[in-house]
């Protein structure tokens, strides 16, 4: 296994280099996984469980059910 892969990350993708503070290499994930969600080909959307409240949705979601989103 090369040396800038998890065993736990799926084949192909890179860890967060070891020697990046642990706020640094959350806030960079975080920011991936917002771009990735951001461009899925698939609707999306993140819901809180207790009160069904909606706190992210995507393009493709919006666009299939014509919704508008704002900044």
């Amino acid at each position: 296994m090369p040396d800038h892969e998890h065993p736990s990350s799926p084949a192909g993708a890179p860890s967060a280099p070891e020697s990046l503070p642990e706020g640094a290499r959350s806030a960079d994930a975080e920011r991936i996984y917002a771009e990735l969600f951001d461009v899925s080909p698939f609707p999306a959307v993140v819901s809180r469980l207790d009160d069904g409240s909606v706190l992210a949705l995507n393009e493709r979601l919006a666009l299939r059910f014509n919704l508008v989103l704002v900044a």
